[in-house]
């Protein structure tokens, strides 16, 4: 019985990273402008540029890092209040977007479509998102603004961290 639930599992795994992963760039790409980090994506300059070379797994650790930073930030600034109100807000406002891991992800993702458009959107309640009480006096847009900045802001860490004190190691 065991076997078979670990063979299963392995096929279900092997389905899903023989799925092409699509790139998250968002058409706002910085990197060929001379930044380490994309201000679009927040992807790394190096994994946009080798994106297509990557194996699905490569990829998957990348999306799997950016899912891990979004979901870290959104929750120090909002609270996904209605989850199933969150998730219907894509269909009725026509956001088109991949299926995310979490509803921490699902709220930036929205929240950043909405940011980039320029049709009148609700506001966060009505979005099933609650603010912080300490971020409960901004906009909406001011609001993902103060997140996207934050985002990018562990990116820059993170790069710093595991890419550029390594580089600066291998030259001294």
């Amino acid at each position: 019985m065991q076997d078979a639930k670990q063979q299963s599992a392995q096929n279900s795994q092997q389905q899903v990273s023989s799925k092409p992963i699509k790139t998250p760039c968002i058409g706002v790409c910085s990197t060929a402008l001379g930044d380490s980090i994309c201000r679009g994506c927040k992807r790394i300059n190096h994994e946009v540029v080798q994106w297509n070379g990557y194996t699905n797994q490569e990829k998957q650790n990348i999306m799997d890092r950016l899912a891990g930073f979004i979901t870290q930030v959104v929750k120090l600034h909002i609270t996904v209040s209605n989850p199933e109100r969150l998730a219907s807000c894509y269909q009725e406002l026509k956001i088109k977007r991949e299926p995310c891991v979490n509803a921490e992800a699902q709220a930036f993702y929205l929240l950043q479509a909405l940011a980039n458009n320029s049709l009148h959107t609700p506001e966060l309640e009505t979005l099933g998102l609650t603010p912080k009480p300490e971020w409960s006096n901004l906009s909406r847009d001011e609001l993902f603004q103060l997140i996207d900045d934050a985002y990018y802001q562990l990116c820059l860490a993170y790069y710093d961290a595991n890419y550029l004190r390594a580089y600066r190691q291998s030259i001294s």
